[in-house]
Order: C-alpha cells, then structure tokens, then sequence
C-alpha cells in the first residue's frame, strides 16, 4: 500500500512523493522525476554550501569518479533517513572538493620517503603498510578540518552531517568496543581504532599509552586552525609518529590492506550492490551473521548507547572532550561482537578513503535523468479551482521549458509515438509522423514572411520651423534676427516589438480528422514568417497530460521560444509531435503565466488558443469539466487580459454553438474550419500588421 514519504529535514520544501517505502527502485517515469528531482536539489545544497558550480551525479555502471570534481550520489533515496544521509555526504564530498588539495596524496609516498626521522622508526617497527596507514591517518584528520568548517560556516545543514555519520560512524558496537578492555594493546589496530573514534563520546585516553599525546596533537576544539590540506597532513604525520613510538609488536603491525587510491577523501566507487550501512545493534549474534548482516539501521531506531553528534554542547564537530576514564578491569567483548567492531572498523576506514558504496543507475536510466534535467521540468502548483461539486482544489502540472530531441525520444515525453529503431540506437525513438506537414508548413510561412516584411519599414516625417526640438542648422543664421522658429521634429511611423504566445491543445481527439495535420502546418508556418521579421517573436506551447506520483496531472511544454531557439528547432522537432492525453485548458494556462511576455510601451504582447473541445481532466481527487471548468478558464482569461495581453481563442470546429466554450473564453472565442489551412494564417497576418 502507498504511503506519503517523509523527507527527513528536507520535508519542509521537498514535495512528498506518493510511493510504497517497501518496494525497491524502479525504472519508471515516476522514479526518474523522483530522482532528477531529488538530484537536482542535493545539487543546489552543494552549491550553497560552497559557493561553487560542483557537478553531481548518480553512480551508474562503468563510472568511477576519483579526480575531485565531482560528487557522485546513490539512487537509494526511498526514506528521509537514505535522503538525508545522501545530502550529508555530498556536502562532504563537496566540501573537500572545495578545500583539500588532492594532489598531496599523489605525492604521498614521496613526502614521507623524505622523513628521515619517520622512516627510521618505520623500518625499526617493521610496519609494512606505513602508506595506508599514514593515508588514512590524513584523511581523518583533513575530514575533521573540512566538516568544522561547514559546521561553522553552513549551521544549518548540520543536521545532515549527524545523520551521516549517525550511519558511518555512530554504531552501537562501536560504543562497545571503545568501553571495553578491546583494543587496549599497542598495535596499529587498536591506535586506529581509537583515532578514527576520538570524537566519541565514550572515547577513553587512558585505553593506549600515545593517546593523550594524540588527543593533544588533533585539538578537536581548535581544529579550525588548520587551514590547509598541508597542515592535516603535518599532524597526521606527528600522530603517526606518537603511534611508532609506542606499538610494541613489530611483527603485528602489517595491514592487509590495499594501496593509496588517487583522491584523499572522497574517491567514489561504483558498485551495483545497494548502499553500505551499518550493522545490526545486536552484539550477541553469531559469527556466522557478522558479515552478512548490512541491512540499514531504522530511521527511528533508539539505542540508548548509540553516540549523537547533536548532543555537542560548543556546537562543533569536536564531541570527544577529555572523555570517562574507566576501570581497567573493563569486560571483553564476545567473539562474536568483536568480529563485528573489526568490521565496522573496515568500514569506517573506507569510508575515510571514499570507498563508499553506493547503489547504482543503469546507463539509460542515468541518461533519462540528464534528459529531464536539461528539459528544465519543473512542477507547479495550480491552486484555487472548483471542482464539479464546487470543492475548491489544487494539483500540480508538469512544465517543460525546453523541448529536446533527447526528451521527444524519452519514456517520459508523452506526445510522440515510438517505433523500433533496428538500424541504429537498436532502441525505441520517435516517430516522424508529420514530416509532410511541417514541410508544407515551411513554406506557407516563407509566403506569410514576405507579406510581413513591411513590419521592417519606417517612415521618418520631418516638421520644421519649431520652437522645440533639435537645432536646425540651416536657421542659424536667422538666428539674430529674432527668429525663434530653428528647431526641427521629427516623427518616426514604425511597428514596435510583438510576442506572440501560441498555446495549443495537443488532447488525443486533436488526431480525428486531420485536425492535428493542419495544426501542425499552421503552427509551422507561423513560426517560419516570424523567424523571417525582426521585430516579431512566438512562443509555441503544447498542452495534454501525462502521469506523475502515479496519477495524471496537466502537462505543458514549451516546444519552441524564438527569443532563445533557432528555427531549425521547429524543423528539426515538430514533426515528432503526436497528440495524447486529455483537455486541462486553464490548469496548464496558470502554470505557465509568469512565461507570457507582458506588453510595455513599446511592445504588444497576444496569447492565442487553440482547442477543439471543451475542457476535461480528473484524477483521482479532481474533476474537472463543464461549466465549473469553463468559469476557471474565463478567470484566467481575465487575468491575462488584465495584464495588457491581447488574447484570441480558436475553436476548431465547423459550429459556434459550443456553449462551454463561449462561457470560457467569452468574447475572444473564434470558430474556424481547420481544413481551411489559411484561416488562422489570414488572421494571424492581419494581427501582426496592426499597429498599436
């Protein structure tokens, strides 16, 4: 069963997406608005975060971003909790973008051979792995230096860091292990474990002998004085030196772990398994369960031992303080529950490394999403309407403001008919159904451009002999003779500026009797004789429905701006172009109102209409028809006439008796036959040749 969804500390401006919480991703419409839009807002955190145009994406097969200019994010964002996770670690991952310099990394190697001192005791203590470990040394300290300062630059999104590290770090068997006498011996484990963990607030000092020295060397409560990516790695390398000076077992301290990766931080991996998370707050379980067990913590899970970031008193990133000193006859952990500290441990130096595994997008739906995105779809809210039963509604329309080849070819366009392209992609594109019409279309414009080019003309009428005006030179000399009359005017007779809106219904019943052939030619030919006028600019939008959240909402693109767009658009476009869905007439006019260009002093501005049948839609809790529709689409009207737009309304059809459609668009109505293609095109010359 469907329920709405809570988008954690986002819910407040993200939209609540009606879809079952129990059902894993799918590739449908609905999903990939869902996560284009769920994308692009993660994105717009990023980049008020940090002041910075950072690219983020989804992880998809074969992509693995490694270079630090990217944020790559996972497709499971179902619940507030995944959500919010996901923001708090593309603000990370954004913020070490902003702020580390990743090529140190890349001489990491050299930079420590170059420490005779360090390498001395590296040698003496045997430790084979120095690399990783003086890598995952810097990268915990340069991810305390980067995270204070969203903390004290962005408070608001501190949120979404708890619920990061809530599940990367804050793990009850975690809490366990740093209170039990685990961990205790000199090793490189137990120094990394109790490092990585220093800002728990059941860390302990006294459980290793250099902890103190390192607690003093990280200072959590003045890590701002760290500025750069060089100061994190100068104490990474002070703790590591602390850490050789005290290990006891050489032979021990070998690290099965892999080399340095290319990028400190925030390297992401691509991976098709589902999203890392943290274990099950079970410590007794057995072994046999230790490795299996990643299902993701419950958002209102309440372990009384788990540490809160939020409970930090200086709001900073620092919680540790000096911490409870224990007993030292503190009890061990289980076998079973050790194995899984040693694990989770595994997993948190990833997480340092940016080895975070994230679900993926198969190509093609990663392509949908960049489709939609650069459509520039968004959604708005249409308010205050009746219903039939007078209940007044709201509901949301889909606007497309920029119509792409790309989008007609897509799953989620739904005016164009798709055919098997065996050839070429080897995958469904659309149809061009209407090449004939758009061909034809062309050159009626190139005839309808001609006659309009007396929109260029000027006619400069001079009136000499004034008292105002500009100087007329040849009076001059008349001048000291008392003459006053030596200014000229001049008065200049030319068309001002013209937008025309042109809205046409593009319902399934548009198909029936070549009423969407003739459309398409007119709407082509209009075009065309605009793009052949200066001063003459259109804007064509086609109006139907389609299905979102699971219901059906208006649905509106903007197919073609001549302010922006170059006429090989309508070319290239329109004859993919294929009537579907239902009549939602003023729902789609609300939505793109503020897109009309008003009129000025020296500009006209029209909005013309096309439809062939009364106003319908509904959903499930909207019916919208007959009179009650017809009133809404008349207050708009209204509306767009109050703003100085000349509106026109086509009927077409061979009767004027349509009293629905009188009743909406009042006195602007007009019936006309569409099989006479010259009809709209006689009127639309004699509007455009009308001076204001």
């Amino acid at each position: 069963m469907s329920k709405n969804i809570d988008f954690g500390n986002s819910s407040f401006w993200m939209d609540r997406f009606s879809r079952s919480t129990d059902s894993e991703y799918s590739p449908n419409a609905d999903n990939l608005y869902e996560l284009a839009s769920k994308k692009r807002a993660i994105a717009n955190f990023v980049s008020i975060v940090t002041s910075k145009n950072i690219p983020v994406t989804f992880n998809s097969s074969g992509d693995s971003y490694t270079d630090g200019k990217t944020v790559v994010i996972s497709s499971k964002l179902n619940t507030s909790s995944e959500f919010d996770v996901a923001v708090g670690l593309s603000l990370h991952e954004g913020s070490h973008i902003l702020l580390s310099d990743f090529t140190i990394l890349n001489i990491l190697h050299k930079l420590i051979r170059d420490n005779s001192n360090l390498m001395a005791k590296i040698s003496q203590k045997n430790v084979i792995e120095y690399l990783t470990i003086a890598k995952d040394l810097l990268n915990w300290v340069e991810d305390r230096r980067i995270d204070n300062y969203i903390f004290s630059n962005s408070p608001g999104y501190r949120e979404y860091y708890h619920k990061m590290y809530d599940k990367y770090f804050n793990d009850s068997v975690i809490d366990k292990a740093l209170q039990s006498s685990d961990f205790c011996d000199e090793t490189i484990d137990s120094y990394l474990m109790r490092i990585i963990n220093l800002h728990s607030k059941f860390t302990r000092l006294d459980a290793l002998k250099g902890l103190p020295k390192i607690y003093d060397l990280v200072d959590l409560n003045n890590i701002a004085r760290l500025k750069t990516t060089q100061d994190a790695f100068e104490v990474a390398i002070q703790i590591f030196d602390v850490i050789l000076d005290n290990i006891e077992d050489p032979k021990a301290q070998s690290q099965p772990n892999s080399e340095p990766k290319s990028k400190p931080s925030q390297g992401n991996k691509k991976s098709n398994d589902s999203d890392e998370s943290n274990e099950s707050n079970d410590s007794d379980k057995s072994d046999d369960s230790d490795d299996s067990n990643d299902s993701e913590k419950s958002d209102d899970s309440n372990d009384s031992e788990k540490s809160d970031e939020s409970n930090d008193s200086d709001d900073s990133m620092d919680l540790a303080g000096s911490g409870d000193k224990k007993d030292e006859a503190q009890s061990k952990l289980s076998k079973s529950a050790l194995n899984r500290a040693k694990s989770q441990l595994s997993k948190q130096r990833k997480f340092l490394n940016g080895d975070i595994q994230k679900k993926s997008i198969t190509n093609s739906e990663a392509k949908s999403i960049s489709v939609i995105e650069e459509s520039g779809i968004s959604i708005n809210n249409v308010d205050g309407f009746a219903d039939v039963y007078g209940n007044i509604k709201s509901i949301k329309c889909m606007v497309v403001t920029n119509m792409t080849k790309s989008l007609i070819d897509s799953i989620v366009f739904p005016l164009s008919s798709k055919i098997y392209d065996s050839t070429g992609t080897k995958s469904y594109v659309a149809n061009a159904k209407y090449s004939t019409e758009v061909d034809n279309g062309i050159r009626m414009g190139i005839m309808l451009g001609k006659k309009l080019q007396i929109r260029t003309e000027s006619r400069d009428t001079i009136y000499n002999r004034q008292k105002v005006g500009k100087l007329d030179k040849r009076m001059i000399s008349s001048i000291g003779y008392g003459n006053e009359y030596v200014f000229h005017t001049k008065e200049v007779d030319a068309y001002g500026k013209t937008y025309l809106h042109l809205s046409i219904d593009a319902s399934s019943s548009m198909s029936q009797n070549g009423k969407w052939n003739k459309t398409i030619t007119n709407a082509v030919a209009i075009a065309k004789a605009v793009d052949m006028v200066s001063n003459l600019e259109i804007q064509i939008s086609f109006r139907t429905t389609t299905k979102y959240q699971n219901i059906d909402v208006p649905y509106v693109v903007i197919a073609y701006d001549s302010t922006k767009d170059k006429f090989s658009k309508v070319k290239d476009l329109f004859r993919y172009l294929s009537p579907n869905g239902v009549t939602p007439e003023s729902l789609c006019f609300d939505a793109i109102l503020k897109k009309i260009v008003k009129p000025s002093n020296d500009t006209e501005s029209h909005f013309v209409n096309i439809s062939d049948g009364e106003p319908y839609f509904h959903s499930d809790a909207v019916l919208y028809e007959g009179m009650a529709a017809a009133k809404h689409i008349n207050k708009a009207i209204t509306q767009i006439q109050s703003m100085g737009i000349n509106v026109i309304s086509f009927f077409v059809g061979n009767t004027d008796s349509n009293k629905v459609f009188n009743a909406s668009y009042g006195k602007t109505a007009k019936y006309i036959d569409i099989l006479n293609i010259n009809e709209i095109s006689k009127t639309m010359n004699k509007l455009f040749l009308e001076k204001k």
